[in-house]
């Protein structure tokens, strides 16, 4: 074999260098769909922790401090005054939040009961279709503004009044004080169901 020949042959490339080759790209591929999802994940965390915040505020200063939470509905229609007062965004109450649920807000007591009395003392703001992977996000986000927050798996709950009164959900955080290690059993447990729950939160005017 003459020296051209064997550099010609040494010149290809071989079947097991096409394999590495493949498989650091599928390696490279991978981490970068896994850091994509993850970015997408806190990208939608943050807006709906800004949008919840929001109308949270929007709620205290329209109607918490007029001490009229109990005028809130819940109906989510053109005469509620959440609505009306534009404390739910428009965009909102038209298509829902950035998880495809409509939210509602109604005047409750402090366990997150409907109360439609004209001086009920708290408010609850309920957020549907959180992905599980999403939930202890909200949750630890929203706790300093909240009274109370509970987490419902969404094909156990009826209506926005199930929500709020607990009958298929658990509180995981009460009286100021987060219960990370029950949060987290509530938020997991979305899992199990559908991979989506609601969460609704009940402040007050404070």
């Amino acid at each position: 074999m003459t020296t051209f020949q064997m550099k010609k042959q040494q010149a290809g490339i071989t079947l097991i260098e096409v394999s590495i080759g493949l498989i650091i790209a599928a390696i490279v591929a991978a981490v970068a769909f896994i850091a994509f999802q993850n970015n997408s994940r806190r990208n939608e965390v943050r807006e709906n922790v800004t949008a919840l915040t929001e109308i949270i505020a929007e709620a205290k200063q329209k109607f918490g401090r007029t001490s009229t939470f109990g005028s809130l509905t819940g109906t989510n229609g053109v005469d509620d005054p959440a609505v009306v007062s534009a404390t739910i965004p428009r965009g909102i109450v038209d298509t829902g939040n950035s998880y495809g649920a409509k939210t509602t807000l109604f005047g409750s007591s402090a366990a997150g009961v409907a109360d439609a009395t004209a001086t009920a003392g708290f408010a609850t703001l309920v957020w549907g279709n959180v992905p599980a992977n999403q939930c202890y996000d909200l949750v630890l986000a929203l706790a300093p503004a909240s009274t109370d927050i509970k987490v419902n798996a969404t094909n156990v709950t009826a209506n926005a009044a199930a929500v709020a009164n607990g009958a298929t959900g658990n509180s995981v955080y009460t009286s100021l004080k987060l219960d990370p290690a029950k949060a987290t059993t509530e938020c997991d447990a979305l899992k199990a169901d559908d991979g989506k729950g609601t969460i609704s939160f009940t402040f007050n005017r404070g």
